[in-house]
């Protein structure tokens, strides 16, 4: 019993020496106090190597962060990397937050796990003590040691101590999230790459998680404001914004994102009803939207940046008018629209009457024109023909008298009911009484 209080005492005395190192230890130097601290435990232990494990849950492999390895033995780190737990022993209880692999001597392994003692041979180990990291709830890795030169010996405090240290020293950053380390209520780092970390175990130190991804400001409600005009709009609007600077973050609104969504939205207003009051109703529907969310967004962020927050867009989902001035102004716009048409219409009547007057004044110029042209192209046409008809017939006056009388003759007796009353002795009937009147007078 005394033995075992012994060995308990000089275990807390490592926990305490550990603590110390690491309260006046800067961030940069955390990765070698790390293998300090592995070596510390690893030679209070008596084992051989100490390590640290990273597992991967969702490739299902693990790799060895960080390790210390007593003089003559050959060290793993960097080549133990993304080993899959297909090859490790007893790998399917990674997923159990209580699982414990403790091996006191290899060689006494039964058949049933035939498996793992060829494994933990071929490499070597006499005894191993692995015994999980957890953190909320989940094991992320591992704390292990090996005894390759002898068989190991320790207690039931051992593993239990051995696992509130390394389940209250280490925590995992998820890509999606920033961690803040605080030293006794003070900032003491900001961690933004993702993995397995190490800290001091509360109260010295604690972690809080803040969100990485980008975040939604939708609320329901409407805002109203004022244009130029001095007219009524109701405007919704949302805001996209992340964490840039976590420590500022968290000086500025004690890292509650109730309080930054409250700061945004405050900028957010002011800047609304700053644009709108100088624009008109058109300009905000349509004409400069898109130059009024630029300045807008512009706005916010200046003042979100005091916060630690960056503003990555702003949008106007709706801009109207409010409820109680809605009807009236459709109704103005109706009777507008209806003056417009009815202007229109007249408009387009006048001009109707316009072209039909020019249309109908044309046509009568045109019928003028061609009848004017008919005409004295008729009496061109009969001019020439008198002249070529005197021309042929003035060589030979009794044939024209005679075709003359053969034109009167068929155009007198064309029917057969026609009738003429005139003398027998007439000169009608000349070329009737004669074919050639002249030659018979001659006789």
């Amino acid at each position: 019993a005394a033995q075992a209080l012994g060995r308990k005492v000089e275990l807390e005395h490592l926990i305490e020496r550990v603590q110390h190192r690491f309260i006046h230890t800067v961030p940069e130097e955390i990765p070698d106090v790390i293998n300090w601290c592995l070596a510390e435990v690893g030679v209070s232990l008596g084992a051989d190597r100490a390590y640290l494990l990273s597992f991967d849950h969702e490739h299902r492999c693990e790799t060895m962060v960080h390790e210390w390895a007593a003089p003559g033995i050959e060290p793993e780190l960097g080549v133990y990397e993304s080993v899959s737990w297909d090859l490790v022993p007893a790998a399917t209880e990674r997923n159990n937050s209580s699982w414990v692999s403790a091996v006191a001597d290899v060689s006494k392994l039964g058949d049933e796990w035939a498996t793992d003692r060829e494994f933990f041979e071929r490499s070597g180990l006499r005894s191993i003590l692995e015994l999980p990291v957890v953190i909320d709830g989940e094991p992320v890795g591992g704390l292990g040691f090996d005894w390759i030169t002898h068989l190991a010996e320790w207690t039931e405090d051992d593993l239990t101590l051995m696992g509130m240290l390394a389940s209250s020293m280490l925590f995992v950053v998820d890509q999606r999230q920033y961690a803040i380390i605080f030293a006794l209520g003070e900032v003491k780092e900001v961690v933004s790459e993702p993995g397995l970390k190490f800290k001091l175990p509360p109260p010295f130190q604690n972690v809080a998680y803040y969100e990485k991804r980008i975040m939604t400001i939708d609320t329901p409600d409407s805002d109203r404001f004022i244009t130029s005009e001095k007219k009524n709009l109701v405007v919704d609007s949302f805001v996209k914004w992340r964490i840039r600077e976590p420590k500022l973050y968290y000086v500025s609104v004690q890292g509650r994102e109730s309080d930054a969504v409250y700061r945004i939205q405050q900028s957010l207003k002011d800047a609304l009803n700053n644009e709108i009051s100088k624009r008109t109703v058109n300009e905000m529907v349509s004409g400069v939207r898109e130059k009024v969310m630029q300045e807008i967004r512009t706005k916010v962020n200046e003042d979100a940046k005091k916060i630690g927050v960056e503003v990555v867009d702003v949008r106007l989902k709706r801009v109207e008018f409010s409820d109680e001035i809605k009807d009236s102004v459709f109704k103005r716009m109706e009777s507008e629209r209806k003056r417009v048409a009815n202007e229109l219409r007249s408009t387009g009547s006048a001009d109707g009457e316009k072209i039909r007057a020019d249309a109908d004044r044309q046509r009568s110029v045109i019928v003028a024109e061609a009848y004017r042209d008919a005409q004295r192209i008729q009496g061109e046409g009969d001019a020439k023909a008198s002249a070529t008809y005197a021309q042929a017939f003035g060589q030979n006056p009794e044939f024209y008298s005679f075709y003359r009388s053969l034109e009167a003759y068929r155009n007198s007796f064309r029917n057969k009911g026609d009738v003429m009353v005139v003398e027998p002795s007439s000169d009608f009937f000349k070329y009737l009484k004669s074919p050639n009147p002249a030659a018979a007078g001659r006789k």
